[in-house]
């Protein structure tokens, strides 16, 4: 299945960057706050939404193909930074998911879904994407992108500023890692689980 990529999330440390000044200063467009959007091939498009109809812009409905840029100010306490999120827009999740999952031997998870009808996200994990945080999405119904101030924050993020000593490897997987002779998920015994020492449990 076709995709292309739509999003860019850049995390950084304000105290260490000046990331947001320099997007504010070029000449990118600005579809919704804290969000930054190259400029179209197509000068009809370029305008992005605040020249569509008000229903459009009720609804954050983007038609403009331009990447579009969002940086990701870490935490005060965060002592690392989770990996960059690449976000693909795909035509369909089902048939996306069947071939990442299948064809390509990956695994795939949900994040963002929620129960007012609004879709979320697919998280893809596979060898080969080590170090990146890749996400299929789909758009409308016309394929546009639908935009948003706000970003799903994966499992990277919520440990950034724990230790590592304190915190078990399979905390938050209750125990789930892969085998190392099948690619498959096995369940292993971890002596921390279920003594509530360790704030992802909560």
């Amino acid at each position: 299945p076709k995709s292309k990529l739509r999003e860019l999330a850049l995390p950084f440390f304000p105290e260490l960057s000046n990331f947001t000044t320099e997007f504010s200063r070029s000449s990118l467009l600005r579809p919704l706050p804290g969000l930054y959007q190259s400029h179209s091939m197509n000068s009809h498009l370029e305008e992005s939404t605040k020249d569509c109809p008000p229903k459009t812009r009720r609804n954050n409905i983007n038609s403009n193909p331009g990447l579009i840029f969002r940086p990701l100010p870490a935490a005060t306490e965060d002592m690392r930074l989770p990996p960059p999120s690449l976000v693909f827009q795909c035509r369909s999740l089902t048939e996306t998911q069947a071939f990442l999952e299948g064809t390509l031997g990956g695994r795939t998870a949900k994040i963002g879904w929620r129960g007012d009808g609004a879709g979320g996200s697919l998280m893809v994990f596979h060898p080969a994407l080590s170090g990146i945080d890749i996400r299929i999405s789909s758009g409308n119904e016309n394929g546009d992108w639908i935009l948003s101030s706000y970003f799903d924050e994966a499992q990277e993020s919520l440990l950034a500023g724990s230790l590592d000593e304190l915190q078990s490897a399979h905390v938050v997987s209750e125990g789930a890692s892969k085998s190392d002779t099948q690619n498959e998920l096995i369940l292993e015994r971890d002596n921390k689980i279920g003594n509530a020492d360790c704030w992802v449990e909560v």
